[in-house]
């Protein structure tokens, strides 16, 4: 069985081939509809516009824990079978690191970090909407030149996040339209959002719950609002891309942080298997636009080309199927 371990507790040899199968994803090249997908410029973008054109389904709904734990799996799967890497999922512990998270072994830029923090750039607030900011981090720019990651691009996005109160349950025309645009892969590690959204506290309080729903909203947040959540605050702890709705999964420290997300969900499912095991809540849309049925353990998820569609009732057991891990 696989035992998935925090960042920091993982060892240096494996974070050092973490690192390297991600820049060999790099450069392997895209497998899907390039006239459709510009921005897919290699096997490591697929990914990111997979997300993209299931977002208004796999957010703020009933399908969010368990695509995101399939989608983690598939991507070590590309690790393993593309680029020879046989080491675990490492996970980012945000409560552990959100005093200072640009000085953690994730971001510190050194070896066995995921890199550095932007160049600093004073671009202001972050602006998450009328009346509703939240502080600059410490960086804004481009990775440090002598950083890992530091020739990666983003050719998708930002996007709007008001795209998801729209209601239609299908994304605007033109979201690859720049995908022939390329800007440097930037972060903003923000401490104060850390330690504001991310911390132990909140941490507890959503894991202290016993009903799924009110757990999704804790780890959820409400768009639009200062009560972001812990999933955003991890979010919005990276910073700019990595920050995106749609987009984020162009900052390689978008698994670490959803293979966290996953351990919590993983973890509040053990406290009590017998009823939440396979508690399903909520609807197949984000936020229920436009109104959905009731997800079933019967309903069929899509990952699009990177795997099998699969029903919910197999992806809720991480020992189960094609799962077989535990958190560290």
């Amino acid at each position: 069985m696989e035992v998935r371990r925090e960042w920091g507790d993982t060892p240096e040899p494996e974070r050092a081939a973490y690192v390297e199968a991600i820049k060999c994803l790099w450069e392997q090249p895209s497998q899907l509809d390039q006239d459709k997908y510009p921005g897919a410029l290699n096997r490591f973008l697929d990914f990111s516009v997979v997300h993209i054109e299931m977002t208004l389904h796999i957010h703020i709904s009933a399908l969010f824990f368990t695509w995101h734990r399939n989608f983690i799996r598939i991507f070590q799967r590309e690790m393993r079978d593309k680029c020879g890497y046989h080491g675990s999922m490492p996970y980012w512990d945000w409560a552990k690191w959100a005093s200072s998270p640009q000085t953690s072994p994730l971001f510190d830029g050194g070896p066995y970090s995921l890199g550095s923090d932007g160049v600093y750039v004073d671009d202001g607030p972050v602006i998450l909407g009328p009346n509703n900011t939240l502080p600059h981090g410490t960086g804004g720019g481009c990775l440090k030149e002598d950083s890992h990651f530091a020739n990666f691009v983003s050719t998708m996005g930002p996007y709007n996040v008001n795209i998801i109160f729209q209601g239609t349950g299908v994304l605007p025309p033109g979201m690859y339209t720049n995908g022939s645009i390329t800007q440097c892969l930037k972060r903003d590690i923000n401490a104060a959002v850390a330690q504001k959204y991310t911390n132990q506290s909140l941490i507890d309080e959503m894991m202290a719950q016993s009903d799924l729903g009110v757990f999704q909203t804790l780890m959820n947040g409400a768009p639009g609002t200062k009560n972001i959540g812990l999933h955003a605050g991890g979010h919005f702890t990276i910073g700019k891309i990595g920050s995106d709705f749609f987009a984020s999964p162009q900052d390689p420290a978008f698994w670490v942080h959803h293979a966290n997300v996953d351990r919590l969900y993983t973890q509040w499912q053990a406290a009590d298997p017998e009823n939440r095991q396979y508690a399903i809540s909520g609807t197949s849309t984000v936020l229920n636009l436009p109104p959905s049925e009731n997800v079933t353990l019967d309903y069929t998820q899509t990952w699009m080309e990177l795997d099998q569609d699969r029903k919910m009732e197999e992806l809720m057991d991480v020992t189960k199927g094609e799962f077989c891990y535990r958190y560290e």
